[in-house]
């Protein structure tokens, strides 16, 4: 798997999409005729995120449903469902699939709690993604899961998410019309 990781970092350098796309394809086809679960679980979640990072969301669709068919065909541990489910969600969010971002947001909040498991910068980076997916449904709830989020990066005293997701809060207030609820968000993000 770290060879995967390695040469996937060296396709990265090149700055070429169409090698991307090419070395990730590749990749996953050798994983299947392998019949190794955990790497084409690994390469489904980097592709997800690369048709999302590159907005090919059609394309980000199609693997992940395949990574759902994999998740309900196999069993995995608690944690690597969780991770799968907040790729899910993301991929789902970015394409627009509100309803079933929200629920693969939901379940892997349900997996987190369940099993004990303890990963603030995840779950963190879930309720930040969370948030996304509601600034345009609910602006209440998307503060709501910022705060969450918030509370949880404050414990590893990341300065730069600190402050990011203070200006996220901020952008919300803005849309609000909350201006002093802004500019305490400001003042934070700046501290």
């Amino acid at each position: 798997m770290n060879n995967f990781y390695d040469n996937l970092k060296e396709v990265y350098k090149l700055n070429n999409v169409g090698k991307t796309k090419e070395y990730l394809e590749n990749s996953l086809y050798d994983a299947i005729n392998e019949k190794n679960t955990s790497l084409i679980i690994t390469i489904l979640n980097e592709i997800i995120g690369f048709y999302r990072d590159i907005t090919e969301y059609s394309q980000g669709i199609k693997y992940t449903k395949s990574l759902i068919n994999i998740i309900h065909n196999f069993n995995i541990d608690p944690y690597s469902k969780f991770i799968c489910y907040i790729n899910i969600a993301n991929s789902f969010r970015a394409a627009g699939y509100v309803d079933e971002a929200i629920g693969y947001f939901d379940n892997a909040i349900i997996i987190y709690d369940e099993n004990g498991l303890n990963d603030n910068t995840n779950l963190a980076a879930l309720y930040n993604n969370y948030a996304l997916l509601y600034e345009n449904i609910d602006l209440s709830k998307s503060i709501d899961f910022l705060n969450l989020a918030l509370k949880l990066i404050k414990s590893s005293d990341d300065s730069i998410k600190i402050a990011t997701t203070y200006v996220n809060i901020g952008f919300c207030y803005i849309k609000l019309n909350k201006l002093p609820e802004v500019l305490v968000c400001l003042n934070n993000a700046w501290e």
